[in-house]
């Protein structure tokens, strides 16, 4: 008894010391009429205010008690702990203390799973019956014509299609929505339009190239027998493609007048000499949206602008007919190759300069070293010596070597064991640097008119403080479109930080959601932090009841390359913890979207949250 006593007085003085402070910040929010807000914030500061106490020790005393472990607290705090304090007044035959708080709210036994749902389908409709947790599924850019495509993720279980601003333009991103809302209304299916904001382009800038040219390459056997034709993708020539889809990886882009594209027919050939006076011929297979003709060539051949090509179609005596001559315009040769190894120097520049080798003055001698642009020049301005630089989702591990005018060098401390291949348009990380930039990119207001008409859900990229929602928060407010939800994508070590605060400020002025953005955040924080820091995420949210978005990789083997990935696949049955899983684009994302729509609905009967769920265990049925 003596040691119930013990606990309990302990129990009561941690609750009067997060009561207390959590009363000190209250108070210095901005007041607010909503119940459910009120409870959200009282909630949020509970649970940080009570996570500052090392609870480790404390927990199995409760336990031995026969009381929960603390461990399940996220959705009331001051609730769970005047319940365990209620039972042990009852065991200890004691009088209740008074109220710890004059806001009576918290005190109140809120159903707050329920505040959760509700905020959930506010920002991503109903889910289907057998599971809550709802499906987004990136669009690739053939969902922009393709049908089939747009009604297969439909029928496996997508529930938000996300646009990515960061490619396409405007026209494919309208043709995109269009298509899902057109197709999810034919069968009869709610699905949301997410739209993602580009944010600052912290990306590797052009690499240069070599004399224009294009090798179209086939495979052949031991033998020197053609096995598989060249692949080649002709686009019109006035339609600038930043980047295919990645099942459209492995073709060869040729540029074709923009006039054809409506005329080529299936069996087409296009004759022409390739530059070392071999007669070559490309095949037309298949349109492939109103853009693209797919096609194939069973001899390897060099291409280069201005070949003279002859357009041809069997007539019906079975012979080919020249239906027109044209000239190839000018395109793109290949692009340098410029591999790093770990001891290596990289000349990180302000400018957008094509990427080339170069000679860098160092330390007072000339040196040789890859040389590429940053797309914005500002986090350049505010590094340090010795500061961590991250290029290709942490590929190639980088620290500042030297300050110049036009850039920094950097020395590669990462690289693997046969060096890393840089390339452009490659995402580059400042773990440690204040960035000093705003999350809307000139990109992104431009856009913003289309994004606030289309979009039921906006993905603000890069969240660093809350100043970066408000400025979308003004923005949207500007075009009378304020109750379109934020996600807001947590994507950075400083994010993570100011996190609490953004859910604070933002709950009660604004909708709104989180993502999870493992991917950079992997590497802001490193791997190992990481795999800490978004179980932490998901705790903090599920106490500010907001829905959390679980993103980056998950089941990406399946969804590039049909395959199933035991790792994946164990932490897409973890992925049932949020209230929304991203899938990435790929050849297979619509079985990475069935597959995950199976997972979801099998862990819903045996997790909620950190709670496992004990339904009957059948072993003999195993």
């Amino acid at each position: 008894m003596h040691d119930l006593k013990t606990l309990y007085d302990e129990l009561l003085d941690l609750k009067k010391t997060v009561a207390q402070k959590t009363g000190q910040r209250y108070a210095l929010l901005p007041a607010v009429d909503d119940t459910q807000v009120r409870l959200s914030r009282l909630n949020i500061l509970d649970y940080l205010h009570l996570r500052a106490h090392d609870l480790s020790e404390f927990q199995p005393r409760l336990i031995k008690a026969g009381l929960a472990s603390l461990s399940r607290l996220e959705p009331g705090v001051m609730y769970t702990l005047d319940s365990m304090l209620a039972l042990l007044r009852l065991a200890l035959n004691i009088e209740a203390e008074a109220a710890c708080r004059e806001d009576s709210v918290c005190m109140i036994d809120v159903d707050s799973s329920k505040i959760l749902r509700e905020r959930s389908m506010n920002l991503f409709g109903p889910t289907p019956r057998e599971r809550e947790a709802s499906i987004m599924v990136t669009l690739p850019s053939e969902a922009a014509w393709s049908d089939e495509l747009v009604k297969e993720l439909l029928s496996n279980g997508m529930n938000i299609a996300r646009i990515n601003t960061a490619h396409d333009d405007i026209e494919i991103w309208q043709a995109m929505a269009d298509q899902v809302r057109r197709l999810s209304k034919v069968q009869h299916k709610s699905c949301k339009i997410m739209v993602d904001l580009t944010g600052p382009k912290l990306r590797t800038g052009p690499l240069a190239y070599e004399p224009s040219a294009l090798h179209i390459k086939v495979k052949r056997n031991l033998l020197g027998v053609t096995t598989e034709p060249g692949k080649v993708l002709l686009h019109g020539e006035s339609r600038l493609l930043r980047q295919t889809s990645p099942e459209l990886a492995e073709y060869q882009l040729l540029p074709v007048p923009d006039r054809l594209l409506t005329r080529f027919k299936s069996g087409d050939k296009l004759s022409f000499q390739d530059s070392r006076g071999k007669r070559r011929e490309i095949v037309l297979v298949e349109g492939h949206g109103p853009f693209f003709w797919k096609a194939i060539c069973f001899k390897p051949a060099y291409i280069q602008p201005d070949t003279e090509v002859q357009w041809k179609r069997k007539s019906k005596h079975k012979r080919y007919k020249l239906l027109e001559s044209f000239t190839l315009s000018h395109f793109s040769g290949t692009q340098v190759q410029l591999r790093v190894f770990c001891g290596d120097h990289i000349y990180l520049t302000k400018d957008a300069e094509p990427a080339d080798w170069g000679q860098v003055k160092f330390n007072g001698q000339w040196r040789q070293m890859a040389r590429i642009g940053c797309q914005v020049a500002q986090p350049l301005q505010n590094l340090k010596m010795g500061d961590p630089v991250w290029i290709d989702d942490g590929k190639v591990g980088t620290r500042v070597a030297a300050l110049t005018e036009e850039g920094v060098i950097l020395q590669v401390t990462e690289a693997g064991q046969g060096g890393v291949k840089l390339k452009a348009d490659k995402g580059i990380n400042f773990p440690q640097t204040e960035l000093g930039m705003s999350g809307l990119s000139n990109d992104d207001r431009q856009n913003l008119d289309w994004i606030a008409e289309n979009a039921d859900l906006i993905g603000l990229s890069f969240v660093q403080t809350q100043q970066d929602m408000d400025e979308l928060i003004d923005e949207l407010i500007v075009r009378g479109r304020e109750q379109v939800p934020i996600l807001a994508k947590i994507e950075t070590a400083k994010g993570l930080h100011n996190l609490p605060e953004i859910l604070l400020q933002t709950l009660g002025r604004h909708p709104l959601g989180i993502m999870i953005a493992r991917g950079d955040l992997a590497v802001e924080l490193g791997s190992v932090r990481m795999a800490e820091m978004q179980e932490e995420i998901l705790s903090l949210c599920e106490a500010a009841h907001v829905p959390v978005v679980w993103a980056t990789q998950v089941l990406e083997t399946l969804a590039k390359k049909g395959v199933t990935s035991r790792p994946e696949l164990t932490d897409a049955a973890v992925s049932v913890r949020a209230e929304c899983v991203m899938l990435n684009k790929g050849p297979y994302i619509t079985d990475a979207v069935r597959v995950l729509s199976d997972i979801l609905s099998n862990m819903q009967n045996r997790t909620h949250k950190k709670v496992s769920l004990l339904k009957p265990l059948k072993w003999d049925e195993l």
